[in-house]
């Protein structure tokens, strides 16, 4: 057997398989935790190598360790971290304050996921009647109209114009032009635009743009005899500014100074009663008393006209010749059932003239643009027949239902009401009623009837002086008026083409006997009105309130002391503002 000769320190033999030398010692791997070093660390264990094997070779074989991986440990630098972060949140705070403090700003309320309130319904306004006092309070609510103030204007007639709006349409038998309308300007007792400062004129010039011009032109119908039954006792011409210096002096010498004395009784107290209609609507009044006191008018409401024709000088025998006629014209009551306001109105009317339309401007013109301009709804032919107030669940007020006859026809239910003409029991009897009679003739009167040679010697307006001498016919006889000519072209050139209109007030409806008496043949139409008149006998108390019941207002209520055109608006306007009022309390 061969061996191999080996040096120390030289490696070892190729192993062959026929050589046998002794295998390396089997490596061990023990495992052991160490906490006191690193709790969680693993290591192995190689155990020296024998030496005093000929294979050693101490470059070759050095104890094996696998010792653990390094732990870092971070505890100094995160504590730098932290403060670092801390000094920054701090600086900003301070930052953020010391801004906020120098620019403020509003706060910031983030959005709720709540779902938003239902949208309440409107508050409904039903105006019940569209003359002055009516549109005025539709006007004074267009500022209200829209999603929050819905306003409902209900009119009996088919045309705006209130109680001076009859609905009467005139029609000649056998004329296709003979249709008349009878207009508010036929039924008012005066020119309605004739005072400057009027407030329905106002509105006219400064929301429509109307012009109004003046007229001084002299017509016939400017002209009223005063009938006793024996003929005319005086003649007198309207306006007073047209009577030329003959007739004055007429009037002088048969009546002495009451002529001049009765002339000057509406002068204070018009400027007073124009002053009451301008604080309407400038100033919010709970009822008539606080308004007639702020006005300066409470003398005169509690004054007679009796009283005040005598304080003033004028005589009993213009008082019965004239002024009794001119008073039951225009208010259908006589001096002593009257205050002295109601007088100087009367005879302010009488003094101003006819019913003429300034540059053909109407009344249902204006009244009706107006009404359009306030956005209300508007229902006419459709007349108020019942109210009943009920309690309806989630509102503090109770409600109104009201009934409607005619278009528009059922019930619905109001917030507020406004009314514009008496309602309810015992009211209607403060108020005197009248007959319209309307007369359409192919002559005028009977000239022999009242003791004149021709019918054009005849004045164009009669009033009725009462008396012993006077008809019987008459005694229920306000006034006789000629409204106007009817002119229409005609097939026939010799037929009639030129018909005349007539006007008759009176307590009861004429006889057929008595216009028999006073024309030919005539066609005619008679309405009666129930509520004419407001009686304006003198008061001291019992003025009244606008607001008539919880949610209802009355703007008639101004009527116990005094009825106009003008004052009828500002009572509307005013009632409007005490239904804002209510509203935003």
């Amino acid at each position: 057997m061969r061996t191999s000769k080996s040096t120390p320190d030289s490696p070892p033999p190729a192993y062959t398989s026929t050589s046998r030398s002794q295998p390396p010692p089997r490596i061990h791997v023990v495992q052991e935790s160490t906490p006191l070093l690193y709790p969680n660390a693993r290591y192995t264990y190689i155990p020296p190598p024998n030496t005093t094997q000929s294979h050693y070779n101490p470059l070759l074989y050095r104890p094996l360790y696998l010792r653990p991986s390094p732990t870092i440990i971070t505890r100094g630098r995160s504590n730098k971290t932290c403060r670092y972060t801390l000094l920054a949140l701090l600086s900003l705070s301070i930052l953020v304050a010391v801004f906020k403090t120098s620019f403020p700003f509003p706060p910031f309320h983030p959005p709720s996921l709540a779902l938003p309130p239902e949208k309440a319904a409107p508050v409904r306004i039903a105006i019940i009647g569209a003359g002055p006092a009516g549109v005025g309070a539709a006007w004074a609510l267009a500022e209200l109209q829209g999603s929050e103030v819905e306003v409902v204007v209900v009119e009996r007639e088919e045309r705006v114009g209130g109680r001076m709006n009859l609905g009467v349409d005139l029609r000649l038998e056998g004329k296709m032009w003979g249709g008349q309308r009878v207009e508010i300007e036929d039924v008012a007792s005066a020119e309605l635009f004739a005072d400057e400062r009027g407030v329905v004129r106002r509105r006219a010039e400064g929301v429509l743009g109307l012009v109004f011009g003046e007229d001084k032109k002299k017509e016939g119908s400017e002209e009223v005899g005063f009938f006793d039954g024996g003929g005319f006792v005086v003649r007198m011409t309207r306006p007073g500014g047209l009577m030329g210096w003959k007739e004055w002096a007429g009037l002088v010498l048969k009546y002495g100074k009451s002529f001049l004395a009765a002339r000057n009784v509406p002068t204070g107290t018009m400027g007073l009663f124009r002053g009451m209609v301008e604080l309407g609507g400038k100033e919010t009044f709970e009822g008539v008393e606080e308004w007639v006191q702020k006005a300066g008018l409470r003398d005169s409401v509690e004054m007679s006209a009796r009283e005040r024709l005598s304080v003033n000088g004028v005589g009993d025998a213009y008082r019965k010749d004239i002024i009794e006629s001119q008073v039951r014209r225009q208010l259908g009551q006589g001096t002593e059932e009257i205050s002295d306001l109601a007088l100087s109105l009367a005879l302010w009317r009488e003094e101003i003239g006819g019913p003429r339309p300034k540059n053909g401007i109407k009344m249902e013109t204006v009244l009706k643009q107006l009404l359009e301009r306030s956005g209300a709804e508007v229902r006419l032919g459709t007349s108020l027949q019942s109210m009943k107030q009920e309690h309806v669940v989630g509102k503090k007020s109770p409600v109104w239902r009201l009934g409607f006859k005619g278009r528009g026809y059922g019930s619905e239910v109001f917030d507020k009401v406004i009314l514009t003409t008496p309602w309810g029991e015992g009211e209607t009897e403060y108020y005197r009623r009248v007959t319209n009679t309307f007369l359409i003739s192919e002559k005028g009167l009977k000239a022999e009837y009242f003791n004149v040679t021709n019918e054009s010697d005849l004045p164009a307006q009669i009033l009725p002086v009462r008396g012993s001498n006077l008809p019987e016919e008459f005694e229920n006889i306000h006034e006789i008026s000629h409204v106007k000519n009817i002119f229409g072209p005609d097939v026939d050139f010799g037929a009639q083409s030129v018909f005349k209109m007539y006007k008759v007030l009176s307590d009861k409806p004429l006889s057929e006997q008595t216009m028999r008496s006073l024309w030919e043949r005539v066609r005619f139409y008679s309405v009666q009105s129930q509520r004419a008149y407001p009686l304006l006998f003198p008061r001291n108390s019992g003025f009244g309130s606008f607001k008539v019941h919880e949610g209802v207002w009355n703007t008639a209520t101004i009527e116990h002391v005094a009825s106009s055109v003008d004052l009828s608006w500002a009572a509307g306007e005013n009632v409007a503002k005490l239904i804002k009022q209510d509203i935003e309390e």
